[in-house]
């Protein structure tokens, strides 16, 4: 039996239309505006770009995978993913893309009952990522330094529902943490390496750190400390991530290509 959705859900409205686009000169197709739209079930008629003025409230009963038509549109109501609550969240900063948050999670095995301490919140993607993987029993403790990333970046974890594992502090990771014994701290902000020995102290056994950097210099100086302190197995990687076109008899790659977007630094503690 299809679930019905209730009050406070979060959904996601698909829009198929949109989803199909229009055929260019080359059979490609041009992307006219958003396909689908993340919000909260909740008892208030707000304008949403790309839907129009529109009360939520309404879906309360439906069941997902039904059709519903809205401002002359019509959608699919489904259930948020992972990747919908990134790509729907509000932005202010650069995000750790799906394409490295992935290895971020696999690298520092993050999963159900993990205790992560994340510096440099920024728009809460990555926050919203561990804490899908922490739920229910773990905890993501996120720090910054800017109060308007911060007010954001709650907004968007509550927006994803993940706000009871999720913890967001104004604070200095250079200067203390006061975390102990956690699994995993994962550095997001100009210069990691002045926070490497207070991630060490914050890890239990065998915890793992991630340090993510822009740039070369910024991985050098990472890896030093992280060296100078005593972690093992340090390796780092970069990711890229190229999309497939796939059409019979004429498939090849995409043209665009997600390159470097940041080096990720990892390293064990004994």
């Amino acid at each position: 039996m299809t679930a019905k959705i209730k009050e406070n859900e979060r959904v996601v409205l698909f829009d198929e239309k949109g989803e199909k686009g229009e055929k260019g000169e080359k059979g490609e197709k041009k992307k006219h505006g958003k396909k689908k739209f993340l919000l909260k079930i909740e008892d208030k008629e707000v304008k949403r770009k790309g839907i129009g003025y529109f009360n939520s409230n309404v879906l309360i009963g439906k069941e997902y995978g039904e059709k519903i038509k809205i401002n002359d549109k019509e959608f699919v109501i489904m259930k948020p993913s992972l990747l919908d609550l990134i790509e729907g969240m509000n932005r202010k900063a650069q995000i750790i893309t799906p394409k490295d948050a992935s290895h971020i999670i696999f690298n520092c095995s993050i999963h159900g009952g993990s205790r992560v301490v994340e510096a440099g919140v920024g728009s809460g993607a990555l926050t919203i990522a561990l804490a899908h993987f922490v739920f229910p029993d773990g905890k993501v403790t996120s720090y910054d330094l800017r109060s308007d990333f911060i007010r954001l970046a709650k907004k968007n974890v509550e927006m994803s529902g993940y706000e009871s594992v999720v913890e967001i502090k104004e604070g200095d990771v250079t200067q203390s943490m006061e975390e102990r014994e956690v699994d995993a701290v994962i550095f997001d902000f100009s210069h990691p390496w002045d926070a490497i020995e207070n991630g060490h102290n914050a890890l239990k056994k065998f915890g793992h750190v991630c340090c993510y950097c822009p740039t070369v210099n910024q991985t050098e100086l990472s890896v030093k400390e992280m060296k100078k302190v005593g972690f093992v197995e340090i390796r780092t990687i970069e990711v890229m991530e190229r999309s497939m076109i796939i059409r019979e008899g004429s498939s090849r790659p995409d043209n665009r290509v997600i390159g470097h977007t940041g080096y990720m630094c990892f390293g064990r503690k004994i």
